[in-house]
């Protein structure tokens, strides 16, 4: 940060999101745009703010889409933890067969910390790109895990079973993988994501533990305090973990010492204050959309940023994590932005009951023995012992469309053996099995069809199990469907398999 501090040098504090807005309103005066609609998404929400409080007349209608407030009151955003948290126990008690296992999501989340704060968990898992690197489990990385399920549903769906997985049995392999997936090394190109424009927004705009127009000494006896502060008045910070474990899981919640390096401030420019504070909001109409799930920018923050609005209407999504115009599956939010738009008011918000609950992983199981058997439906001649082949079958399918949402890569492995890979289609993505191994003992091959249009999800796969059962089987079900149902038909062992269950 000092390098790139002093490689901008005086330009460090002309990226400021005042500047930004400036820059739109000279584009809007150059193309002769006297008003727009404006829409913002995360760090967009911050641009919008400012862009409406400094030229009211210029914007006709706000949409603010995961939003959180340019006057934050808490340097520490203390919100979205809590709201990473408290989403284990929300998105458990919505999903059918986690709900059924009797404790709370949290209580078992709490089994797991406590276990890795006595031994870490290591081994080889497969990173975002299928590639196997070596992996450690321990409380910065379940911190950073958990903080992480707000930027989408796949840490929700699998984190559970995950946590049992190595409770009950020792397995390993799941909680692995998922913190390999997330702590995978992306590629940095500025064009993508610039970490050095990253803090010079920051530094200039967002709240510190310390003043920027102090020198080096200054700030850090100031941070110091700070910490010091928090470990003695707001234990509960980063619950149930300690203020010292989410400090040492460099978790960016807030800024902390990013900015410690930065420049003084030029004469005119005040850290952390992106608009003067005679500056107020205008009436003009204003959606803020949240997602209930949503940790990077939590409902509470969006809150915030409605009561600054004289006009504004809060809509707060079920089920859907960051960023939620578009996000669902049943095109309801994307709707709701559109009435919004073109009536100016909101309308009717009804459809949000529709927008289905994470589907949680029932169990991770090492063997196909492990597993509930499908149910069987009339025409079934399968056995129980079949039946439960079926159903690793199944989980090996909805596993490689889950898995699209967790990693980077199109070229990938299975959760034990195997690959998979994926490729973009007309109406959605194909998923190419090649032995892949969701338990140890069944590999999978065939495809797997996502249409993103409808929604449905087809599966026409073979299998065989080391106890040397084979066979094929065509899987349906419709992922946008609340409890969704699949369902499974085929043969195994030339035995006729008809049946259903949850969807995976």
């Amino acid at each position: 940060m000092a390098d790139c501090a002093s490689q901008l040098g005086s330009a460090a504090w002309l990226y400021g999101t005042a500047f930004a807005a400036g820059d739109l309103a000279a584009v809007m005066d150059a193309l002769e745009i006297d008003r727009v609609d404006f829409y913002g998404d995360s760090y967009g929400t911050f641009v919008g703010q400012v862009f409406a409080a400094l030229y009211p007349q210029r914007v006709r209608s706000i949409v603010l889409d995961s939003a959180y407030p340019v006057r934050a009151p808490d340097a520490w955003f203390p919100t979205d933890w809590a709201t990473a948290w408290a989403g284990l126990d929300l998105s458990c008690r919505r999903s059918p067969s986690c709900t059924a296992l009797g404790s709370s999501a949290s209580s078992r989340m709490q089994a797991l910390i406590g276990a890795v704060r006595t031994q870490a968990i290591s081994g080889q898992a497969p990173d975002g790109f299928g590639v196997l690197q070596p992996t450690t489990v321990d409380t910065g990385a379940l911190i950073r895990l958990i903080d992480a399920s707000g930027d989408g549903a796949s840490i929700y769906r699998d984190v559970d079973a995950a946590a049992r997985a190595w409770l009950n049995d020792h397995d390993a392999r799941p909680i692995l993988r998922m913190v390999a997936e997330n702590e995978t090394a992306t590629d940095d190109n500025p064009a993508d994501f610039s970490y050095g424009l990253y803090t010079a927004v920051i530094c200039q705009d967002y709240p510190l533990l310390y003043d920027l127009k102090a020198g080096a000494n200054v700030r850090a006896r100031q941070y110091a305090n700070a910490l010091d502060q928090a470990r003695a008045q707001r234990a509960d910070l980063f619950a149930p973990f300690t203020v010292d474990e989410g400090l040492d899981s460099q978790l960016y919640l807030t800024p902390l010492d990013t900015c410690l390096p930065w420049p003084v401030p030029p004469k005119g420019i005040v850290p952390g204050v992106p608009l003067p504070p005679k500056v107020h909001f205008l009436a003009v109409p204003t959606l803020v959309l949240s997602g209930d799930l949503d940790s990077v920018t939590s409902p509470a923050d969006a809150q915030q940023v409605t009561d600054q609005f004289p006009n504004a209407r809060h809509v707060v999504v079920p089920n859907l994590t960051h960023v939620v115009a578009g996000g669902d599956l049943v095109g309801c939010t994307s709707s709701i932005v559109l009435q919004f738009v073109q009536n100016l008011s909101v309308g009717d918000t009804s459809c949000t009951a529709n927008v289905r609950p994470v589907r949680t992983v029932p169990r991770f199981a090492r063997y196909a023995r492990d597993l509930a058997p499908i149910v069987a439906v009339a025409g079934n001649k399968a056995s129980d012992t079949q039946r439960r082949i079926a159903a690793a079958a199944l989980e090996t399918a909805g596993d490689v469309v889950a898995q699209w949402y967790a990693t980077w890569g199109t070229d990938l492995r299975g959760l034990r053996k195997g690959t998979f890979s994926y490729a973009e289609t007309t109406n959605g993505y194909e998923f190419t099995l090649h032995n892949d191994r969701w338990t140890e003992d069944v590999a999978v091959s065939g495809t797997v069809s996502w249409n993103t249009n409808t929604n449905v999800v087809k599966a026409a796969i073979t299998f065989s199990s080391d106890a040397g059962s084979s066979g094929t089987l065509d899987l349906r079900w419709n992922d946008a469907d609340i409890n969704a149902i699949a369902t499974i038909q085929g043969k195994i062992d030339g035995v006729a398999v008809k049946g259903q269950r949850i969807a995976p």
